[in-house]
């Protein structure tokens, strides 16, 4: 018999709840919070280091794929060099000793199918969560199939995460290598099919994106961000994410009073605005600030200490301050190094999280200045 998670009745906020977000969520009560910020692991793409091998036959097996190298070439030696300290861990199952990795963590599905399905679930708590009025920015990035290594190895951001390391990439089904697989838009479009409103698609775009050394496509510079909502009408403080404006269509042709109005054919017509000697004038300027553009150019930063997959605080500030009110709740289920606690709270908005790798727990605490509390 199944024992039904007991949901609580209220719950504390500006607090991180440790545990897997696929069922810690069913415990939270519903229509609690404002505004959703999340971005959860790319399909894929890292390791978090919070897996667990059971089953093995040899219990010294580190269950890493053996790297043999010749030392008969120059070219040889170097790549010995290269792959120094970059383990290739077996994804699912070590053909060594015959461990199978059990995995709380989203991003080790086996397909991209699997990855949407858990996505769609997940997604449903969160929509029960979130209030009639609510939204969701969730930003996601893409994954190519092959069967190589991941894009690079250790940056000195991941030094001292030992989680951080490079896995193979798996082969799809009817994917032949080299194809990008369009994890975002797949999950978008599941989510929309599962009752979702897709609002919008909003380009990141990286001024100082990470290189890359292939030579058969161009470099990738931007993720995707999707905002969600539940319902048509929801909180959106459009004004208070204005951007100056730039562009001369923001002047209003116009004319000082009592003057006589321009024939439609008269190029004065065209003027930004006129005086009364007919010199140009600026006064008709009246638009100062313009609506947010779909093209966001927030570079990567880093904090010190944290995981690769840190927010760059400009890029979520928009986010939490035009889809949560002041003293609204904002919620990320993968809360991480607490990039999104900590805008929410600079911007006076209270927050709530949840993390499994207790280690991003303890980042964010320091960065929060808060306390844990015990999981329910």
């Amino acid at each position: 018999m199944i024992k039904k998670l007991k949901r609580k009745k209220t719950i504390k906020f500006n607090k991180i709840y440790q545990g897997d977000v696929k069922t810690t969520l069913k415990k939270f009560p519903s229509n609690i919070v404002d505004c959703v910020v999340t971005s959860p692991p790319y399909w894929n793409l890292r390791d978090y280091g919070t897996g667990e091998w059971v089953g093995s036959k040899d219990p010294k097996c580190k269950h890493i794929k053996n790297q043999a190298f010749s030392s008969k070439t120059t070219i040889q030696k170097n790549q010995k060099k290269v792959n120094k300290g970059r383990e290739l861990y077996y994804n699912h199952k070590c053909p060594k000793c015959g461990a199978v990795k059990k995995d709380l963590q989203i991003g080790a599905e086996k397909t991209p199918e699997e990855y949407v399905e858990t996505m769609v679930k997940l997604f449903r708590q969160i929509k029960r969560m979130l209030k009639d009025t609510g939204t969701v920015w969730l930003n996601l990035g893409d994954t190519y199939i092959g069967g190589g290594r991941g894009s690079g190895g250790k940056s000195k951001v991941q030094t001292g995460n030992k989680g951080s390391l490079i896995t193979t990439r798996s082969v799809v089904k009817n994917l032949p290598s080299k194809n990008l697989v369009g994890i975002p838009w797949r999950v978008a479009l599941a989510l929309q099919a599962d009752g979702w409103i897709l609002r919008q698609e909003i380009i990141w775009n990286k001024p100082a994106c990470m290189p890359e050394s292939v030579t058969d496509r161009c470099t990738k510079s931007h993720e995707h961000i999707f905002l969600l909502t539940k319902n048509p009408n929801y909180y959106f403080d459009h004004k208070i994410i204005q951007e100056p404006s730039v562009d001369p269509a923001s002047y209003k042709p116009c004319r000082p009073r009592n003057e006589t109005a321009f024939d439609k054919s008269d190029p004065k017509r065209r003027l930004h605005s006129l005086d009364k000697n007919g010199n140009i004038s600026f006064n008709g300027k009246i638009f100062e600030t313009r609506n947010k553009r779909t093209v966001w150019n927030v570079s990567i930063t880093n904090y010190k200490g944290a995981h690769f997959a840190t927010f760059p605080p400009k890029l979520i500030e928009p986010c939490i301050l035009a889809g949560c009110p002041k003293g609204g709740v904002v919620f990320d289920p993968f809360f991480g190094s607490g990039t999104s606690g900590s805008v929410a709270k600079k911007n006076n908005r209270k927050y709530l999280g949840v993390e499994l790798n207790p280690k991003y727990i303890k980042l964010a605490k320091q960065r929060l200045k808060g306390t844990l509390p015990n999981l329910f």
